[in-house]
């Protein structure tokens, strides 16, 4: 018993040092920081490997995936494009089971659908970027089948990823 509190002192002390936990949060994406993604070709539809880049990015931040597994799940046909009543362009998700939406009786739904919106942006738009991946996509796969696929390191045709899922 006495070797437990002096264990839990010598964390304290350690705790208010700076050292032991840290926190399990990532950290924001400041505008400034990403421009410079943008401006350095990180993220965008310049290359095949920035495209993919931009394409993870984009649906992590508009519909919120999180995990690995629900990107590897993910399916062309699970997006629809769609236009509003002022003919405004966007893009919704239809999500399946996830590690916090697991269905069942006790089904919570989102109480409002995730969707990605058209800019205009000529360059930074998520509509134009996700149009430009899909037509980069082998023609057999254009509409269906996984989402995410390896990159043809130096691609031959106008298809700048494999048949391979990621």
């Amino acid at each position: 018993m006495n070797s437990r509190k002096v264990l839990k002192g010598k964390a304290r002390k350690l705790r208010e040092q700076g050292k032991g936990k840290r926190p399990n949060q990532s950290k924001t994406l400041t505008k400034e920081k990403e421009d410079i993604l943008w401006e350095h070709g990180q993220i965008g539809g310049k290359s095949l490997r920035s495209l993919i880049n931009t394409m993870g990015w984009l649906i992590t931040q508009h519909f919120g995936l999180r995990g690995r597994q629900e990107h590897h799940q993910m399916k062309v046909e699970d997006f629809l494009l769609e236009r509003d009543d002022d003919g405004n362009e966007f893009l919704t998700f239809a999500e399946g089971l996830t590690k916090t939406r697991q269905g069942g009786l006790n089904v919570k739904p989102r109480l409002v659908k995730p969707k990605m919106f058209s800019t205009g942006d000529e360059e930074r738009c998520p509509i134009k970027v996700f149009k430009l991946y899909l037509a980069k996509r082998p023609t057999e796969i254009k509409t269906s089948g996984h989402f995410t696929f390896l990159v043809i390191d130096k691609p031959v045709s106008n298809a700048w990823y494999k048949k391979t899922p990621l």
